[in-house]
């Protein structure tokens, strides 16, 4: 029977319209496993708390003793490993270095299976895991740790900022993965990413899948629930996918740069944007025609901020929404393409974003009255198209 509770608040978004679905025959636990039999009971009860905003699902209920030493039974098979192997290569791609200057670390490790894995891709590879001392690797160096030891940041902190996190099937076992989530904040470089992978609740939820509760599992994230999670770190969201027959929700996440370095970025390449254009006009003599084809925001933006407003002839649009209104505080009207074919413009700047590739082709197919300079803005930079 499904209940509302009072005086209960959603771990993951702080909302209280909550529902909460007794258990009474929960396994007491997912491991450690004993080698004969005992008195240990079968089942305990528990109540699973949902949440009607985010579709979190928690245990209010203490961890299991062990929790900081959780045996990941998937990371064994050669199924798992043969995917692990292809999903690691395929963060090279975030990275415009070499592997071996990539700095990773890999956050409750266990035996070790996914960093070595890691490793051989990674070679500057680290792991944290409790109790390491008693576990060998000559792949990658292990660090004695747990992110619920008080003093995990203390004993991480000496080794740097990394440019990969990973943390795998780990959250939904930690009291408070909003702590952990900004721990893995703290030690990403800016720009750096982050892996983190838990149980996808947004499949146990649309299937009924009761059985996957454990009180091994603390939390059960759905995308919703863990991104609100995030939302009080630096973490932005890089892409997100369940994986492993859905079971597991991947997402991977990017550092956000200091607002004053982007502030500082965003000023200074338009800028430079500004003075290019400047000086492509002032190369050309006082009676040639030049046009913009784009009346969109980005054209716009460009036309008032530089000397386009002054110099600029023609607006043209694709957009026979557009054309024949006037453009406001400049005045200039918007013309249909087919004045190129009518007017001998010098100098067309093509001010499109994504659509410049194919403005740049309808004009190769124009025939024109005279020879024209052709430029686009691609990346915040003037480029001269061939025609």
């Amino acid at each position: 029977m499904i209940q509302s509770p009072a005086n209960q608040y959603c771990k993951a978004c702080g909302m209280q319209e909550l529902a909460v679905l007794p258990i009474d025959n929960l396994p007491v636990s997912a491991q450690p496993f004993i080698k004969a039999p005992s008195s240990i009971s079968l089942s305990t009860k528990a109540s699973l708390y949902l949440c009607d905003y985010c579709g979190h699902m928690f245990f209010d209920i203490n961890p299991v003793s062990y929790y900081k030493s959780v045996i990941r039974s998937v990371s064994v098979s050669s199924d798992m490993t043969a995917h692990r192997r292809h999903q690691f290569k395929s963060l090279l791609y975030l990275f415009d270095k070499s592997p071996s200057d990539i700095k990773v670390l890999e956050i409750g490790a266990g035996n070790g299976q996914y960093a070595k894995l890691l490793a051989e891709i990674f070679p500057n590879c680290y792991a944290t895991e409790k109790y390491s001392s008693n576990i060998a690797s000559s792949s990658f160096n292990y660090i004695d740790t747990h992110p619920d030891d008080d003093d995990f940041e203390l004993v991480v902190t000496p080794y740097g900022s990394f440019d990969l996190v990973c943390c795998f099937s780990y959250l939904e076992h930690l009291p408070d993965p909003v702590t952990t989530l900004k721990t893995i904040d703290s030690l990403l470089s800016p720009g750096g990413y982050a892996l983190i992978e838990v149980p996808n609740s947004d499949y146990i939820r649309k299937n009924g899948l009761l059985s996957e509760a454990i009180p091994d599992h603390l939390h059960y994230f759905t995308a919703k629930s863990l991104l609100s999670m995030a939302s009080s770190t630096k973490l932005n969201l890089h892409s997100l996918q369940p994986t492993w027959s859905n079971y597991i929700l991947s997402l991977v996440f990017t550092k956000l740069e200091d607002a004053t370095t982007v502030s500082s970025r965003l000023y200074t390449i338009h800028q430079s944007l500004v003075g290019e254009i400047n000086s492509l006009l002032s190369q050309l003599l006082p009676d040639s025609k030049v046009a913009v084809w784009g009346a969109g925001h980005q054209s716009l933006f460009t036309l008032v901020s530089t000397s386009l407003s002054l110099r600029v002839d023609y607006v043209i649009d694709s957009s026979v929404a557009k054309q024949g209104q006037y453009i406001p505080g400049i005045n200039k009207q918007i013309f249909s393409p087919s004045i190129l074919e009518d007017q001998p413009i010098a100098l067309l700047l093509i001010i499109c974003a994504g659509y410049n590739d194919e403005v740049v082709s309808n004009v190769r197919n124009i025939s024109l009255p005279s020879p024209i300079q052709v430029y686009s803005i691609r990346d915040s930079r003037l480029i001269r198209e061939q025609l």
